[in-house]
């Protein structure tokens, strides 16, 4: 089968009755997947390439009081500065109390340790990571349902969590567009970045791969342009003073 998903290519080989011999060659013939998650037309599949690669604005009313964001990278160590680093900003703009930022490992198990090495560096930027059970593991079904943005800190994780989205909402019958909308890289909030900027550019290198307070610059700034955009999109403070 070749088919669109959302924005991804897909491709599986479904045999039919009927084949036909060429030389040492069996001939299959090919057939698309009737799956309704698969767009009708080429012009379908245009819209929602579009559509995944804006960021959706999230309406913030009164059963809805947070902003929730969940930083994913591999080990959690990239995530859980971003999540520190991004709750700082929001409560330096005063808008702390309407964003909920939190990290997961992708192959984190509950409670694994970060490394003091990176504990002592953050603490040199303002960031305190001197927690007893530091990082969380990330759940599939239940982050996807329970934030409104998971932001990857690379493009791998953010290909390994597509994929996986992808599966289970085939298992589930359930709409992958609606999940992989909030699927975004940190360094790709607005989702144009692509176009403009070489792959690797778009990446926070891991810790302990290139100097350490350049990968928490990076995410510094890549935070900070994040921040805008949630406050671009409406993000605002005072939430306290209406419950």
């Amino acid at each position: 089968m070749l088919g669109f998903l959302g924005s991804t290519l897909v491709f599986e080989r479904t045999r039919s009755r009927r084949t036909r011999e060429c030389g040492h060659w069996r001939v299959s013939r090919w057939r698309l997947a009737s799956d309704s998650s698969v767009p009708s037309s080429a012009e379908e599949a245009l819209r929602r390439w579009k559509s995944s690669r804006n960021l959706r604005p999230i309406r913030l009313d009164g059963s809805k009081k947070t902003l929730s964001v969940l930083f994913i990278c591999d080990n959690c160590w990239r995530a859980i500065f971003a999540e520190k680093q991004l709750m700082k900003q929001a409560e330096a703009a005063d808008v702390g109390a309407s964003l909920l930022a939190l990290s997961a490992g992708f192959n984190t198990k509950p409670g694994d340790p970060i490394p003091f090495q990176i504990i002592e560096e953050a603490a040199k930027k303002g960031i305190d990571l001197n927690e007893e059970k530091p990082c969380a593991s990330f759940s599939l079904r239940n982050d996807l349902e329970n934030h409104d943005y998971i932001i990857c800190l690379d493009r791998r994780v953010r290909g390994q969590v597509l994929s996986d989205a992808e599966k289970l909402a085939r298992t589930l019958k359930e709409d992958y567009t609606r999940w992989e909308s909030k699927i975004r890289l940190l360094r790709d909030i607005a989702g144009d970045q692509l176009l403009t900027k070489s792959a690797w550019e778009l990446d926070i290198s891991k810790f302990n791969t290139i100097d350490n307070e350049t990968v928490m610059d990076d995410i510094e700034s890549a935070c900070a342009a994040f921040l805008k955009v949630l406050l671009e999109m409406g993000l605002e403070g005072g939430r306290k003073s209406k419950e």
